[in-house]
């Protein structure tokens, strides 16, 4: 997972460190999505800190260039019922999704891109 600078289009590895995951979408258009902060030795034995999971569904929204996830369970249990964009990419076999781009606290404008790559 890593930072995009919207302005400059430089890419960082993220605040909350490298991350591994899982991101399936079938073909009746069910999704589920784990992603893992991989350093968790700081983390609380048994806390959900640094861990993100949802399941759902998913659609494409070709002219805006995005595919929505639709939470139908969410670790968050805020978040159960609601949905979010995603902006995809492909390149080199690999698929980018990222984040709308949100304002950071220094005035930066950001995205939070997730690389996934295909096994099997």
């Amino acid at each position: 997972m890593n930072e995009r600078d919207t302005a400059t289009g430089v890419e960082a590895t993220a605040a909350r460190g490298p991350s591994s995951g899982q991101l399936i979408y079938a073909a009746n258009g069910r999704l589920s999505v784990q992603i893992m902060t991989l350093d968790r030795g700081s983390i609380p034995t048994g806390s959900a800190e640094g861990f993100s999971s949802y399941f759902g569904r998913w659609e494409i929204a070709t002219g805006e260039g995005c595919v929505i996830h639709h939470f139908d369970g969410h670790l968050n249990a805020e978040q159960a019922g609601g949905a979010a964009k995603r902006f995809y990419a492909f390149a080199a076999g690999r698929l980018s999704l990222a984040t709308p781009p949100t304002r950071r606290d220094d005035g930066r404008t950001t995205s939070i891109v997730f690389v996934w790559e295909r096994l099997g």
